[in-house]
């Protein structure tokens, strides 16, 4: 993750949404949180509207934020491990869960995430790796983003959370 962390300390964050376009995943809660955010960033939108009742209002929050956000649709493969690799924070701020696979996927690619306190989420993610807020709680969230944007020394700390966990167990 060497060529991550310093990344980081030099350029824009890349933000990751990753998951099915619909309320319950928190999808128009990272958009909201990200138009409060008065710094340049990428946000990757990877997948698929399920729920065509947002569907307007997600289509116009990404048009007022035309320029830094990429909708990806759904992905599989080499593109979302691409994606992935390529992530700095990983925002999931779902109002239901169980233990959802991208968050795995979202430490091993080196990224920092920010998610909320359902299902098993907090058994996985804590302060070292990442923020856990409530779900719904679009100002946590802004400051949770704005925190990494602002202390890259904390975001590099948790990126390389896993390289040195691993570090330990293989060492």
């Amino acid at each position: 993750f060497k060529d991550k962390i310093l990344n980081v300390t030099n350029n824009n964050l890349n933000f990751t949404f990753m998951g099915s376009i619909d309320e319950r995943k928190g999808i128009l809660d990272c958009l909201k949180a990200l138009i409060l955010c008065d710094f340049n960033y990428i946000f990757n939108i990877c997948g698929e509207i399920n729920n065509t009742s947002i569907e307007q209002e997600f289509n116009n929050l990404i048009k007022s934020q035309r320029e830094k956000v990429i909708n990806h649709g759904y992905i599989t493969g080499q593109k979302k491990k691409n994606v992935l690799m390529n992530t700095d924070v990983l925002l999931l701020p779902s109002y239901g869960e169980g233990l959802p696979i991208v968050l795995l996927e979202a430490m091993a690619s080196g990224a920092s995430i920010i998610t909320t306190n359902v299902g098993a989420i907090s058994e996985i993610i804590g302060e070292d790796n990442g923020y856990i807020i409530s779900p719904g709680e679009i100002e946590e969230l802004t400051k949770s983003i704005k925190t990494l944007n602002n202390d890259r020394n904390l975001l590099k700390q948790q990126i390389s959370f896993l390289d040195n966990l691993i570090e330990i167990f293989v060492n």
